[in-house]
């Protein structure tokens, strides 16, 4: 238990430990892992590890089994024969002879043995760390076999470490340990004796006294940081007296020092491996025991799903690794059928969990895809009407149907069922199909009661469909306003069901307060601006469609804007009809915009225009869909994507071309309608080359820069007026304009013998 309140709950274990005098250390836990020590971690692992491929290997050299002979059954024996004996040996055994009888350990520990003995043991197995020149060979075999106990506090979990020939516990690794920081502070001696000092002593890279991990940087001994801050104050005393004989002793300590550096990193590669060979035989020794599990009679209760998920057996993988089971059976399995049960009441849970989650997806794919097959059989121009899938799926229908086993419906309700769902979703997508169209209808009686002067119209004519019928999105407003995207105007009913769902909650901005209206509305300033360019192209407002005036596609300029001077090119953005509805809307505040005043561009000019405009809608924009199946609803694609669609899977014949607005069409959402890159057209009168042949002569050129293209392309250098010819901007008569002086020319030509084409102004 962990809590402020408690006495000690700050205390460290090896605080507690000193406060106690307790002889060994609290709750051992893995560093890695922070589970309690596995028990193969339990007392000395590399020598049980050497032991099990002893036992292997004696198993497979003998073929029949003799008696194992006892200590008193081989001291008769003289000791040549019992020398050449023992030499066949593990050092492992030796050490294990060594503690049978007083006897034996006499023998071994003699001098003969240690000639012959332990020299040729350790030579039979070359492949444990040879014995370093400062330590015995019994020593050394104690040092790598010996039990784990901690040389200072005699607790267990006590690797040796060999870098410094002894064996310290965790607690003690913190109490006797330095670092690099602890070695700076305790030296002070000199400026030049912290790296003598870094350079003569041992250190080690042990994480904790039972793993043989890394750590992140050397640690060293505090007997040896005192042992060598005495020596440096020593030579420090003396330095000027014997210099030369410190000198020599400081190299036979750094040769002594690199002998024991080289030797215990040799060692310490030797110890990491063997702590991995036995942490992956135990590992693997539990996993097929935790697969083994699924045909215990203690497993034939649960479901076989849980048996064989993956979750389970990395949980009893885990259990049995840290609790010591090794058998299915005996006290310690028996005592972990509590935790196994509670493994398994976790895996029922998540199982129940995952079959309900795909239950519902499999419902709602379910309800998808009859929502998209009904869609299939509606205009593919109504489908911007119709309501989004997540509003779909808020309805409280679906919802009872797809978490119909998770929720209660109710006493003396029933869930309902999916034909049901279909009927009232199909009710549902008509109704919002009704409601929106009497919103339209709505706004328009709203404006016409405002309206002073109202128009006639004819009875036959849906004003709906006339390009003088304007409706402003506010939500889209609010985005272009606040986040400088999305187009707000709507005209005709295309754009209208592209803003269909705009006051979706899904679709409003994460600001919005409530405090205004989020449905659409008709827009005066947009109203007034589509009267005045029916009336330039001398159409009836009352009977003009939008379509009627996308066909003829005129363009326009506002005669009310500051003219534009970028990259040295002055002159006037063209507009569409279009354009010129949402400009007349977006600039209504501004000085001289209360009235509109446009100004129609003869045909000669739209041509030219139209010649130099970038495609719109933009083909390789993903705003397109196909009109024949719902493939694309979700995800839109480009223009490309969709026509090798459509000639793939819905082309009657082999050379077919789909046609746009008849196969495929223009389906963005409301936030991806993109903007129409306009052409600048010069301010000064154009001139257009008439030595060009038809299909390059829409090319618009300045004086000096036609004269200079007659005279580059054409070799004419002094043209005549048949040469070239003045396109008057506006529908007045083409007027003769006299040549400019050679003062002017002069003046002008650095300005504007850069502007190329229409398409750079």
């Amino acid at each position: 238990m962990d809590h402020p309140t408690l006495p000690f709950s700050d205390a460290e274990a090896h605080e507690i430990r000193a406060l106690y005098n307790f002889p060994f250390s609290l709750a051992p836990t893995d560093e890695i892992l922070q589970y309690p020590v596995s028990v193969w971690k339990q007392g000395n692992y590399i020598t049980a590890c050497i032991r099990r491929g002893l036992r292997e290997e004696a198993r497979k050299a003998m073929q029949h089994s003799f008696p194992v002979p006892r200590p008193q059954d081989i001291s008769h024996l003289p000791n040549e024969l019992l020398f050449e004996i023992f030499e066949k040996l593990h050092p492992l055994d030796l050490y294990h002879l060594c503690q049978t009888s007083k006897d034996l350990r006499e023998l071994l520990l003699n001098g003969e043995a240690f000639s012959h003995v332990w020299k040729a043991a350790y030579e039979n197995y070359p492949s444990i760390p040879l014995c370093p020149q400062d330590v015995s060979l019994p020593k050394w075999t104690s040092l790598l076999f010996g039990p784990d106990t901690c040389d200072t506090c005699g607790a267990e979990h006590a690797m040796t470490d060999i870098a410094f020939r002894a064996r310290f516990c965790d607690n003690c690794m913190d109490e006797y340990y330095f670092t690099r920081s602890d070695l700076k502070r305790v030296i002070q001696t000199g400026p030049n004796y912290y790296g003598a000092a870094l350079s003569l002593t041992r250190s080690s890279t042990r994480s904790s006294g039972i793993n043989y991990t890394k750590h992140e940087s050397k640690r060293f001994l505090r007997s040896d940081v005192e042992r060598i801050c005495q020596k440096m104050q020593k030579r420090a005393a003396s330095a000027e007296s014997g210099v030369l004989a410190a000198n020599i002793d400081s190299s036979r300590e750094f040769s002594e020092f690199l002998t024991h550096k080289m030797h215990t990193r040799e060692c310490n590669k030797w110890c990491r491996t063997q702590y991995t060979l036995c942490e992956r035989m135990h590992e693997a020794t539990t996993q097929a025991l935790a697969r083994r599990f699924a045909s215990h009679k203690f497993a034939k209760s649960f479901d076989p799903q849980e048996l064989l998920s993956p979750s389970v057996t990395t949980s009893l993988y885990e259990l049995f690794l840290y609790s010591g089971v090794r058998k299915l059976r005996g006290p310690t399995f028996r005592s972990s059928l509590t935790s196994i049960s509670k493994i398994f009441s976790e895996a029922r849970v998540l199982r129940l969990e995952s079959e309900r989650t795909q239950r519902e997806h499999a419902r709602c794919k379910r309800i998808h895809d009859e929502f998209d097959g009904y869609m299939a059989t509606m205009p593919a121009r109504n489908w911007t009407y119709l309501p989004l899938c997540g509003r779909v799926f808020n309805h409280p229908i679906v919802q009872a149907f797809v978490f119909s086993e998770t929720a209660d419906p109710g006493p003396g309700k029933r869930s309902p069922t999916f034909g049901e769902v279909v009927c009232e979703l199909k009710r549902f997508i008509v109704t919002c199909f009704e409601d929106h169209q009497k919103d339209l209808y709505a706004a328009l009686k709203i404006f016409d009661s405002r309206e002073l002067n109202p128009a006639r119209y004819p009875a036959t004519v849906d004003r709906v469909d006339l390009a003088t019928t304007i409706f402003v999105c506010p939500v889209c407003q609010y985005k272009a306003e606040r986040l400088g995207a999305g187009e707000s105007v709507c005209i005709g009913r295309r754009e209208l069901g592209l803003h269909a769902n705009c006051w979706d909650p899904e679709s409003l901005p994460s600001s919005y307060d409530g405090s205004w209206n989020v449905r659409l509305r008709v827009t005066p300033e947009g109203t007034r601006a589509a009267n005045f360019v029916v009336g330039l192209l001398g159409l009836d407002g009352t009977t003009t469609t939008a379509e009627k005036l996308d066909e003829i596609d005129a363009r326009f300029i506002c005669n009310t804007c500051y003219l534009d001077d970028e990259c040295g090119a002055s002159g006037r953005d063209t507009l569409t009809w279009r354009d010129c509805i949402s400009h007349q809307v977006k600039m209504a505040d501004e000085d001289g915009h209360d009235e509109p005043s446009f100004i129609l561009l003869p045909e000669e000019i739209s041509s030219c225009v139209r010649f130099h405009e970038q495609p719109f809608p933009p083909p390789n924009s993903t705003i397109w869909s196909c009109m024949r199946c719902t493939d694309h609803l979700a995800s839109r694609v480009t223009r490309q994507t969709v026509i090798a669609h459509f000639k793939q899977l819905h082309s009657p014949y082999a050379f077919y071309d789909p046609i746009e607005d008849v196969d495929y069409f223009y389906f963005p959402q409301s936030y991806e309608i993109p903007a129409r890159q306009k052409v600048r057209l010069p301010f000064d009168t154009p001139h257009r080359c008439m030595r060009c042949p038809e299909h390059l002569n829409k090319r618009l050129w300045s004086w000096n820069a036609v004269h200079t293209h007659l005279k580059d392309k054409h070799g004419i250098r002094a043209p005549a007026e048949s040469d070239w010819k003045n396109v008057q901007v506006g529908n007045e008569e083409d007027e003769e304009v006299p040549a400019p002086s050679e003062t002017e020319c002069y003046n002008s030509i650095s300005k504007f013998h850069q502007m190329h084409t229409i398409n750079c102004l």
